[in-house]
């Protein structure tokens, strides 16, 4: 009951108001790129291949990862981390003050929350970054938090973030 108020207030609190977009000129635009990325270790290992193609695109790619995962990750040197810890999330899911000032700091033209599903402290997260775009995997509750979407089908860690990929260079490759 209490997620079901969170998930509901959460857009209220990041006072989040999508305007309507001309999606054609998104590959113009985007140079700067703010990952979030997910929290098991297979889904950190298969979203790898988001932060590489990102990268060899020549964008500049910032992610916000849990300190514990970052061993998982190669070519770290390739792009800029933030860490939190664990006590940087409340009891309810949201980011510590300190986490929350850093990233309302940070803009970005394109911010994807690589969560496959719904998780609070990852949309509050996104909801801080100043950007135009926000995209994440879609979910009951994502379209009054993001302006890009897109469906996971199937859980295989590896397929589903291999279609998400393949969504994206829609935006960039055209």
């Amino acid at each position: 009951m209490i997620k079901n108020l969170i998930w509901r207030i959460l857009p209220l609190l990041l006072n989040q108001k999508f305007k309507q977009k001309d999606f054609g000129s998104i590959p113009l635009q985007i140079q700067k790129v703010f990952l979030i990325m997910p929290e098991f270790n297979n889904d950190v290992l298969e979203s790898q291949s988001v932060i590489d193609s990102l990268v060899s695109q020549g964008k500049t790619v910032t992610i916000l990862l849990n300190q514990e995962k970052l061993a998982l990750l190669q070519n770290s040197f390739s792009f800029k981390v933030i860490e939190y810890f664990p006590s940087d999330k409340s009891r309810f899911g949201f980011p510590q003050k300190n986490l929350r000032r850093l990233l309302k700091k940070e803009k970005s033209d394109l911010v994807i929350n690589l969560y496959k599903k719904e998780n609070i402290f990852a949309a509050y997260c996104t909801g801080l970054i100043q950007s135009e775009y926000k995209a994440a995997f879609s979910s009951l509750r994502s379209e009054k938090l993001f302006n890009i979407q897109f469906k996971a089908e199937n859980q295989n860690s590896h397929d589903s973030y291999k279609n998400f990929l393949n969504c994206l260079y829609m935006f960039f490759n055209k």
